[in-house]
């Protein structure tokens, strides 16, 4: 498992490189576990909450 200090500098790469506008909306339901992590890490990152769902979505769909 990535460190948060990996996890920081991988956010804010994918960050530089969104060329797409987002205009989809959806909702997702996350354990409070994941909210916590989530909130912590824009915190750590100041990237929303919204964009690193997408950048780890992102990720996710890329790595398949």
């Amino acid at each position: 498992m990535p460190t948060a200090e990996e996890l920081i500098k991988r956010l804010r790469e994918l960050a530089e490189d969104t060329p797409e506008r987002r205009s989809e909306r959806m909702q997702i339901l996350v354990t409070p576990t994941m909210a916590q992590a989530i909130e912590t890490l824009s915190k750590e990152t100041g990237q929303s909450k919204n964009e690193i769902v997408n950048l780890a979505l992102s990720e996710f769909l890329i790595e398949k």
